[in-house]
């Protein structure tokens, strides 16, 4: 369990933005994040061992396998095994979700020290990047759902926001073409 002062120094250290890390995933690809720039993303530290992580893994996975999806994820784990443990999990779960090892580059670029991790983990960033909520406990399907709803609804209001403000622009021009035409 944490005590106050250090969970305000783990928040404190806490990535503010979705960091530009590239992490090799369980197919051996590697994953750019940077890539998904433009799209809520989020990460979630975890392990096989952790049974509230297992269900959240599992919640996230539904969430995440309807067409229309518009975030995505990254789950990462801190199995000290690495591959020879987390592997045959995903394999046996049947995960489809990325997911990476929590290597010290990736716990550098997250500003997290892997000593002080817990799991689950999760992070929640906007379409920008930046970092929208974090929560240190399994999170039910319900609250989930509805994180990563709010966030795309961010995105969708952002997005109608900016066509709006294309679309008034584009018109202001055209009065002010035709206003010009008219003064000549």
């Amino acid at each position: 369990m944490w005590t106050i002062p250090q969970a305000l120094m783990l928040l404190a250290a806490q990535a503010a933005s979705l960091p530009p890390v590239s992490v090799q995933t369980q197919s051996g690809r590697r994953l750019d994040l940077a890539a998904w720039r433009g799209h809520p993303v989020v990460v979630v530290f975890w392990a096989t061992w952790c049974e509230p992580c297992r269900q959240e893994l599992a919640a996230l996975e539904r969430i995440s396998a309807h067409p229309d999806v518009k975030h995505r994820v990254l789950a990462i784990a801190i199995d000290a095994q690495g591959w020879k443990t987390v592997l045959p999990f995903i394999r046996e779960q049947g995960h489809t979700l990325p997911a990476a090892l929590l290597t010290p580059a990736v716990a550098r670029a997250f500003r997290l020290p892997p000593s002080q991790i817990t799991v689950p983990q999760t992070l929640f960033f906007d379409r920008l990047g930046r970092l929208a909520a974090r929560y240190g406990e399994m999170l039910p399907r319900e609250r989930l759902a509805g994180l990563i709803e709010s966030l795309t609804s961010l995105e969708d209001e952002r997005k109608a926001s900016d066509r709006e403000t294309l679309s008034q622009g584009a018109s202001d021009e055209r009065a002010g073409r035709a206003g010009i035409r008219q003064a000549q």
